[in-house]
């Protein structure tokens, strides 16, 4: 993909919900391959509902919303670990993101760790790590897949 392809687009995208005012109408915007943009805000303003429309959580009520792959992976930060998932060891956490798990998953999983900066034995309960330590561990979750694009809620938190 070209450096300065678009990667994202919302074209006229109204989204809402219920008979409110719109949290967006008809927005239209484009994001580069390549681009880092931040998304700022007062709490209730929109920006997670962004997130869910761009996830395809949630369904724009009018206009469209278009990802260059058309199969683009878009990886997403989360901010906890899920209850139900915290009984699980790093190893098997990471190998559920996969379809089918590659022969190469603890390199991989070695790698992202790496680029988050945090050494841990694959073995360790996620529930057993601090809570700085989780935070690390939710990015790498995000970065395994490779994504084309990366949504960080409250990347600061």
């Amino acid at each position: 993909m070209a450096n300065d392809a678009v990667v994202l687009r919302f074209s006229e995208v109204t989204f809402g919900y219920g008979e409110t005012k719109p949290i967006l109408d008809e927005a239209s915007f484009s994001v580069r391959n390549g681009s880092k943009v931040a998304l700022m805000g007062q709490n209730g303003a929109g920006k997670t509902s962004l997130f869910k429309l761009i996830l395809g959580e949630n369904k724009p009520q009018a206009g469209g919303i278009f990802t260059t792959p058309k199969d683009a992976v878009v990886g997403h930060a989360r901010q906890v670990i899920p209850t139900d998932q915290s009984g699980l060891t790093v190893r098997e956490w990471f190998s559920g993101t996969f379809v089918e798990v590659p022969y190469n998953v603890d390199r991989r999983i070695a790698e992202v760790l790496d680029a988050v900066n945090l050494k841990t034995d694959l073995d360790k309960k996620l529930v057993a790590h601090s809570g700085g330590q989780q935070a690390r561990l939710l990015l790498a979750y995000s970065l395994i897949q490779d994504p084309d694009i990366l949504l960080l809620d409250e990347p600061t938190n």
